[in-house]
């Protein structure tokens, strides 16, 4: 990328003036790439563990840039002022489920976090009240 400024240099300005705006210049062009080119933040803070047990569903939430456009397994996120946002998942498998976090930056940058999150059932208590039958079958 090519810039051209054209500026009007006062008689009385000298060559040290002249360097120092061309060094602001680079600066401030430097630091406006950076910018488009950085890939927003993006983590998960929830759940405090990676599992989950006897639900198929979990809120999952983090932090984000918050000038981000945000999708959580593709659905769109509502992203807070403060960059925090939350998401409600839902139709996990039992084992493990990954869910993807994707940021993408006004200047259309995309990062991307991953969490997995383990669903366990556990097996089910058996009955006191169910009593063993026996059955005895003769040919």
């Amino acid at each position: 990328m090519t810039v051209k400024y054209t500026v009007a240099v006062p008689a009385d300005t000298t060559t040290a003036n002249i360097e120092q705006w061309k060094e602001d210049q680079l600066a401030e062009a430097a630091a406006f790439t950076t910018e488009r080119t950085t890939p927003p933040a993006v983590a998960f803070t929830t759940p405090d563990g990676a599992e989950v047990t006897g639900q198929f569903d979990a809120d999952v939430g983090g932090t984000v840039d918050p000038t981000a456009t945000l999708t959580v397994n593709g659905g769109t996120v509502t992203v807070n002022p403060d960059g925090t946002w939350l998401k409600h998942v839902e139709g996990m498998l039992q084992g493990a489920n990954t869910i993807t976090a994707t940021a993408t930056s006004r200047f259309g940058v995309v990062a991307m976090a991953s969490i997995t999150v383990n669903v366990v059932i556990p097996e089910p208590e058996p009955d006191p009240a169910v009593t063993k039958i026996q059955i005895k079958i003769k040919f």
